[in-house]
């Protein structure tokens, strides 16, 4: 049962990281040393350690998926993650916390996404914080939450994707209010599109708002793997508001 949880949940917000970014092994280089030959702590030394470069230290924490780590391991490694410098040895670390299954991090982890120090990260541990979610609702309010007060444009609009594609009760509710200030094309456009198809009538103020508000500034990106302007938002806005006063 928690394996079909995990596929239906999980998965869709993994596929929005993927989509943009590539996976730590294709980002890093062959590390200088053989990373199944060392020991568990012997990795963790290797994370940590300032004279560590990159590759190996993120060849370290994607080693530590394959061992058997204790709690207060994983609490060791949550307060390296806080003071690694590095995106990809965070990411290489975000991710076997998700593989191990590190439960007991979900709150630290549901914060650190709040505050992570750059996107690559924030998404990654948004990623974590799905997968080590076994409620449901529980995963429809982190997503809400991200939408609404995550730090990164590639971050709302793959909390964005994440709640048109799994948790569309509470899509319409989401979009209005996030729309009120996204500055993201690609978040905004894809929010504009779901209520010009699927919105309600509650929807019409905030799609009228936005379609005839041509001085209005989304910053142009491709966080969802298609370029999006600020005219890409208004013509999604156009569309809806037609429909809807077309009802």
């Amino acid at each position: 049962m928690k394996r079909a949880y995990y596929v239906t949940v999980c998965l869709p917000l993994v596929s929005l990281l993927v989509s943009s970014c590539s996976t730590v092994s294709n980002l890093v280089g062959k590390p200088t040393y053989d990373p199944a030959s060392y020991g568990t702590s012997a990795l963790i030394d290797t994370i940590q350690s300032p004279e560590s470069n990159s590759t190996d230290a993120a060849a370290a924490a994607k080693q530590l998926a394959q061992r058997n780590l204790s709690e207060a391991e994983g609490r060791e490694l949550m307060d390296t993650l806080l003071a690694l410098k590095n995106w990809k040895v965070r990411v290489a670390l975000l991710q076997t916390m998700a593989a191990k299954q590190m439960t007991y991090l979900r709150e630290d982890l549901a914060a650190y996404a709040m505050e992570a120090p750059d996107s690559e990260s924030a998404v990654e541990a948004a990623v974590t914080v799905v997968a080590l979610t076994s409620d449901q609702l529980a995963a429809a309010k982190f997503a809400g939450k991200l939408l609404l007060q995550g730090t990164y444009p590639a971050q709302r609009a793959r909390a964005a994707r994440l709640i048109a594609n799994t948790f569309p009760e509470y899509a319409e509710k989401l979009f209005i209010k996030a729309l009120e200030k996204e500055t993201s094309a690609s978040a905004a456009t894809l929010m504009c599109e779901y209520l010009a198809q699927k919105g309600g009538t509650a929807s019409l103020p905030v799609l009228d708002g936005i379609a005839n508000d041509v001085t209005r500034i989304y910053q142009t990106d491709n966080f969802l793997d298609v370029k999006t302007t600020a005219e890409s938002v208004r013509a999604a806005a156009v569309r809806g508001a037609e429909r809807l006063r077309g009802q």
